[in-house]
């Protein structure tokens, strides 16, 4: 593994040793980057979104003493390496505590999402708890069935489009709330009718998340190819959600994207600071300011059911696969506030390749250099696209 380097977080030149003033003569923000154990790239932009959620790191943090062993005990340690260091942070430990044997293998991102919120107490893990409520209503005398609720951590969006066309989230989920008919041989047996009859099934928001997460289904079974396969479409993502039922507004603020295919790629996060308003790209050792571009975007009309048009600007990614939302007060301000010191940024000089095996393949990944550039990062500069109401 590449040794860690503080740098500047705006250039990624070597730091002279000085921090860098705002005009107001304070020091910077910068932010430390965490050690890839090989192919363990996944894990770490899911631990770096988590620190950069102040809240969820407020509870890890104050929580009882827990066994070294827990989960939990290794977010904290983590997470005191990420507030008081000056380079990148050991994983060692919270790899230990996942069960993770095999580091050269790479695993699914929204799957440890979902396993350390499982993992640790509710008082952590409700920021990100919502409830759908599950519907079953007869169309022949409207007789709505009880209502079943489920509680979820993350929204899983199908990517129902071809490699060259957009995919936009707003469709998504006005897809996922739309009702279903069973009709024909699919009816259901309505318990006021005592028969089979046409039903229309369906599910709504109930709790609201502090922390909405969407997870785009990137990956779907190719019977031509009888593997699995990447859909590497252009996605369009709103900065701001707001339910037409609801009265929270979500702001965009963490993305994590997969970069490469099925068989092998490398995660790395976008994750908006608090502290300052900026995005930073979190790339294992690597920590840098990203620069979003702006255009005009295409024009999309749609008359939304479930969704309420209010984001101004979207950004569009090919790699972005969990985005993580916030809720935001009515004057635009968040609910929580980033607690963290101010640190220099942790960058490497180099660091391992990490491009592996998907979960359900075992051979080791070839070990090599990944070239760490300017080019490097500047293909992970977004795309942000600016519209006006109507």
């Amino acid at each position: 593994m590449g040794s860690c380097i503080i740098a500047d977080d705006f250039t990624g030149q070597m730091n002279d040793g000085t921090e860098d003033q705002d005009p107001a003569g304070q020091p910077t923000k910068g932010y430390n980057g965490l050690k890839n154990q090989r192919a363990t790239c996944y894990l770490n932009t899911v631990l770096q979104v988590f620190f950069m959620t102040p809240e969820f790191r407020t509870a890890i943090n104050g929580m009882e003493e827990e066994s070294e062993g827990s989960v939990s005990f290794q977010l904290r340690t983590l997470f005191e390496g990420l507030e008081q260091g000056h380079a990148c942070v050991e994983t060692k430990g919270i790899i230990r505590s996942l069960g993770i044997v095999n580091v050269y293998e790479q695993r699914d991102a929204e799957e440890f999402f979902q396993r350390i919120l499982n993992a640790v107490s509710r008082d952590a893990s409700k920021f990100f708890q919502g409830t759908l409520i599950h519907t079953t209503k007869c169309l022949k005398c409207n007789y709505l069935s009880e209502e079943d609720k489920s509680q979820f951590l993350d929204i899983p969006l199908s990517v129902n489009v071809q490699h060259n066309e957009l995919y936009n989230i707003e469709d998504a989920l006005e897809e996922f709330f739309r009702t279903s008919q069973m009709t024909g041989e699919d009816q259901l047996y309505c318990d006021n009718c005592e028969d089979k009859t046409d039903t229309e099934m369906g599910c709504c928001l109930g709790e609201m998340p502090d922390i909405l997460s969407l997870h785009l289904k990137r990956f779907d079974y190719d019977f031509y190819q009888e593997s699995y396969v990447k859909i590497e479409c252009l996605v369009n993502i709103p900065l701001t959600i707001q339910f037409k039922m609801k009265p929270q507004k979500y702001e965009l603020y963490a993305l994590c994207n997969h970069i490469g295919s099925y068989r092998g790629g490398h995660y790395v996060a976008n994750i908006k600071s608090l502290h300052d308003g900026k995005w930073y790209i979190f790339d294992d050792t690597e920590v840098k300011m990203s620069m979003p571009s702006y255009q005009e975007p295409e024009q999309h009309e749609n008359d939304y059911q479930i969704i309420m048009k209010t984001s101004i600007h979207y950004i569009r990614s090919q790699d972005a696969y969990l985005l993580l939302y916030r809720v935001v007060s009515e004057n635009g301000d968040h609910d929580a506030t980033d607690g963290v010191p101010n640190l220099q940024t942790g960058q490497a000089e180099d660091s391992e390749n990490c491009v592996a095996q998907k979960s359900n393949h075992t051979d080791k990944a070839p070990r090599g250099r990944r070239r760490v550039s300017t080019v490097y990062f500047t293909k992970w500069t977004w795309d942000v696209i600016e519209t006006r109401p109507k």
